[in-house]
């Protein structure tokens, strides 16, 4: 190996008195290795430093020495001076590689299900913690702790730096709840017109009981207790946040219509591939570009030298198909299944507000321009608005 490093050439001694010459090398401290005879000629390798000494064991010996062969890296450098791009490409790569490695390429972020990836990425930006930073300025300590108290919800936070990739893990736990101030008592009054079907009073005074009707803005549970003795007789009133879970069974009015002609993408099958590189902001593509009526499709592979070191570099291949759009009309059958697809939706949307539909009475009807679907739904809502109490006498006892 360190014959490699500094270099050795073949040699092929011929003539003269080729004993007399290894002994002078021998004398001289002139190594010669992988030494051989053939043909009466004396085959052998000798360092570069070793074959500049030869000289005067040469005359001495009277030999000639061809060099056949040179090797090591000081000849590699030597045939490739004249080509200076040939290190000018090297030192730069060396550069980019220890330019790139001294940043932040990949944040990735796991364990958060209440607090979304988006979220948590706009408060690290916050905290000038982004995609291409220095290494140097990342502090995962710091960064844990301003995690923890900026996301509540969040009983664990760990922060740790693995090549360019900084790893973010977290576990969501309960939000820890500042102390209740003192509230204004209140009553709850109703916000919507219809039958109450459920009702649980857990503090204040429930004026309506399941299965009246109420009228909106009516006052349900009022935030006002009565206090009594033990002849039951009123001493004074205690004024309390009223709480209850009231549920209203009402209807709600749905109206939709669409047109029966109906817009569609149809792909022809004409397709068109093409290749991508992204550097960072900077995008190249080759072989396709993307038209009004064409649909793309990509697969990017981002460049990793190791696990855990992520260039800021992809590559990839992009489809682009084209279609066109075809119109037609909408059988009675069709428009009626859209029709349900879209209360279907409409439903889902109420489900999502905690709001159970219990009956549907909507019509559907069809005619050459339009499909109209109209009506009610039976729906089952929470109500409960707040308002003030009107105190009628004191909360102490006489």
């Amino acid at each position: 190996m360190m014959n490699l490093w500094k270099g050795f050439v073949w040699i092929r001694i011929c003539g003269g008195e080729q004993e007399r010459f290894l002994n002078l090398c021998r004398a001289k401290g002139i190594i010669l290795e992988k030494l051989f005879f053939t043909q009466g000629e004396l085959w052998a390798t000798v360092s570069t430093k070793d074959f500049f000494r030869l000289s005067h064991v040469r005359r001495k010996a009277k030999v000639h020495i061809h060099i056949l062969k040179k090797q090591g890296m000081p000849f590699f450098f030597l045939r490739l001076k004249k080509r200076k791009a040939f290190f000018l490409g090297i030192l730069l790569c060396i550069s980019i590689l220890i330019f790139f490695s001294g940043h932040i390429w990949n944040i990735h972020i796991e364990g958060n299900v209440k607090n979304s990836s988006g979220q948590i990425l706009d408060f690290l930006a916050k905290q000038n913690v982004y995609h291409g930073m220095s290494i140097r300025q990342v502090d995962c300590s710091f960064l844990a702790g301003q995690i923890r108290k900026e996301f509540t919800n969040m009983i664990w936070v760990a922060v740790r730096r693995e090549g360019t990739q900084l790893l973010i893990s977290v576990k969501e736990g309960i939000s820890k709840e500042e102390p209740e101030k003192e509230q204004i008592p209140y009553s709850l009054a109703s916000g919507l017109d219809g039958e109450i079907v459920r009702m649980i009073t857990r503090a204040g005074t429930p004026l309506v009981k399941t299965g009246d009707m109420c009228e909106k803005g009516q006052l349900l549970v009022q935030g006002q207790v009565e206090l009594v003795n033990d002849s039951q007789e009123i001493t004074g009133y205690d004024y309390v946040c009223a709480d209850a879970d009231i549920f209203v069974r009402h209807e709600i009015s749905y109206y939709d219509q669409f047109s029966m002609k109906n817009k569609q993408a149809v792909y022809t099958g004409e397709r068109k591939k093409g290749f991508f590189i992204k550097a960072g902001p900077f995008f190249w593509m080759w072989g396709t570009s993307q038209k009004q009526d064409s649909s793309r499709f990509t697969e990017e592979q981002k460049i990793c030298l190791t696990e855990n070191f992520v260039l800021p570099i992809s590559y990839g291949f992009a489809t682009d198909e084209k279609y066109r759009i075809q119109t037609r009309i909408l059988t009675d059958k069709e428009a009626r299944k859209k029709a349900v697809l879209h209360i279907q939706q409409f439903e889902k949307k109420l489900l999502k507000k905690d709001i159970e539909v219990m009956e549907n009475k909507v019509k559907i009807k069809t005619d050459q321009e339009n499909c109209t679907a109209s009506g009610n739904l039976v729906v089952i809502e929470k109500t409960g608005i707040r308002v003030p109490v009107e105190k009628r006498g004191s909360n102490i006892l006489k």
